[in-house]
């Protein structure tokens, strides 16, 4: 049953891109056009966001380019600031104009069933709504018929390339950083903004980390890890797994097969083990079959079921609520889920555990007890030397500790939607501080933030193919 359409209205427009924040409060809707209600915490909500701006944008040369518009309706309470979604638009590269709407109100009018939730406007009506990740080719190909333009086939491609609302930092800056990664005193970012991986070493006491290899042309890498004696793995786009040769920067694709791709760790057996926030499920890396002088790689998953929830129990039927993060403990694997903000536990037997209480709509900012403690949209994770692990509440601006059965919040001030930790040393955390665009080192001891400067940093990102330029001649705090 059809039924017409009424204007998207909220506290305020922001831009495609992120780009500006408009006193406007509300978006009429044309004839022909797509909705999407989203959320910035919500994995799901950015993956069709990304699959809608691959298709709009092979059809931007169209005589009727059909109409993309998206309400953001926040999940959690980290994201009912305009500003947050403004700077998860420009991160995520989101191209269509939002009208946010913490209260709910555009929520109501349409009473989609979750996050997300894609509308389907024709003729000036609603036609359909499509909830979660469903396929969209049907409803997408009625429209494109109406319009004359030609068929919808494939939604499933990488992401548009670039920016151009908001350029990468040139020079020494970073841009949108999402991850870190540390090995025998050698660090990697992720400088996501600026499509490329960082390498070199880091020198706490001086707060300079020492840039001597700088991998461009990785399309939006949001996790890296080094792998064997001379791989850096990173996750590209959130699509794609992709090892680089460290030192001629040639890069191998592993795998495309993921959805949505998110945490990245090697595990205690040298294997590479991925979680797919999509899929809702956790993979490992094994070799399909080799000729000698390649191998080919397959995505094995190793626990989840397929199904969003926070059932406990054998890996193969237990369920994940968009798991974004994964850490190597001496315990098994600790999992960080987006979706249900909590903390999971894989271990070597096969089980899966509820670290934290296992509720989606249970989250916040409080310390105790493990099954009692809440958090929001946990995003990365890392183990201490001890073996308590430390975690980048996102949602909550904060990092927190997991300390046996207990989590409590570190006294580190100042952090803005970190994405991504990694233990320096027994004192020493190196923090991707994502919105603030940098990466720090906290010191929960002392108290202690300081941003880390990066030291022989020359040249800036460029979308060609992945590279690799050095430094010789390196300078403290160049």
């Amino acid at each position: 049953m059809r039924r017409r359409i009424p204007p998207l209205t909220g506290d305020c427009l922001i831009a495609s891109y992120g780009s500006t924040i408009s006193e406007v409060d509300e978006m009429r809707v044309g004839a022909t056009a797509i909705i999407v209600f989203w959320s910035a915490g919500c994995e799901s909500s950015l993956e069709r966001l990304r699959q809608l701006a691959t298709w709009h944008a092979t059809r931007a040369d169209e005589s009727a380019p059909i109409e993309i518009l998206t309400v953001h309706s926040p999940r959690f309470p980290g994201d009912e600031d305009a500003e947050q979604a403004a700077l998860t638009m420009a991160r995520t590269h989101i191209p269509f104009p939002a009208v946010h709407d913490p209260d709910f109100k555009t929520w109501s009018r349409y009473n989609p069933e979750g996050w997300p939730a894609t509308v389907v406007v024709d003729d000036g009506s609603v036609v359909g709504i499509d909830h979660g990740l469903a396929p969209l080719s049907a409803a997408l190909s009625q429209l494109e018929e109406q319009t004359g333009q030609e068929p919808v086939t494939e939604l499933d491609l990488p992401a548009p390339y670039g920016n151009p609302a908001h350029p990468p930092h040139q020079g020494n800056g970073l841009c949108f950083p999402q991850a870190v990664a540390v090995d025998d005193e050698r660090m990697l970012i992720a400088d996501t903004g600026n499509n490329r991986v960082l390498s070199g070493r880091i020198r706490p006491e001086l707060s300079v980390f020492m840039v001597d290899g700088i991998y461009e042309g990785v399309r939006r890498p949001t996790a890296v890890a080094r792998w064997g004696p001379n791989g850096i793995v990173v996750v590209e786009d959130n699509r794609q797994l992709t090892v680089i040769d460290h030192d001629t920067g040639a890069p191998k694709v592993l795998s495309d097969q993921f959805v949505r791709a998110g945490g990245l760790c090697v595990d205690a057996d040298g294997s590479l083990v991925i979680t797919d926030a999509a899929a809702n499920r956790l993979f490992r890396m094994v070799e399909a079959d080799s000729d000698g002088s390649s191998t080919r790689w397959l995505p094995l998953p190793i626990a989840g079921s397929g199904f969003l929830g926070v059932r406990a129990g054998r890996a193969d039927t237990a369920q994940f609520a968009q798991p974004v993060a994964v850490a190597r403990s001496h315990r098994g694997l600790v999992v960080a889920d987006a979706a249900s903000s909590g903390i999971r536990l894989l271990t070597d037997s096969g089980k899966v555990m509820n670290i934290t209480s296992g509720d989606l709509y249970n989250f916040g900012l409080v310390d105790g007890a493990a099954h009692r403690a809440l958090l929001e949209r946990p995003s990365g994770l890392c183990v201490l030397p001890g073996g308590n692990v430390v975690i980048a509440d996102s949602g909550n601006h904060h990092l927190r500790l997991l300390n046996g059965r207990r989590i409590e919040t570190l006294p580190i001030q100042g952090l803005r939607y970190p994405m991504g930790v990694a233990s320096v040393d027994r004192e020493w955390i190196a923090v991707a501080d994502t919105h603030n665009h940098r990466v720090v080192l906290a010191n929960p001891h002392r108290n202690v933030v300081r941003e880390l400067r990066l030291g022989g940093l020359v040249g800036s990102a460029r979308p060609t193919d992945i590279g690799v330029s050095r430094q010789s001649d390196l300078l403290v705090g160049a």
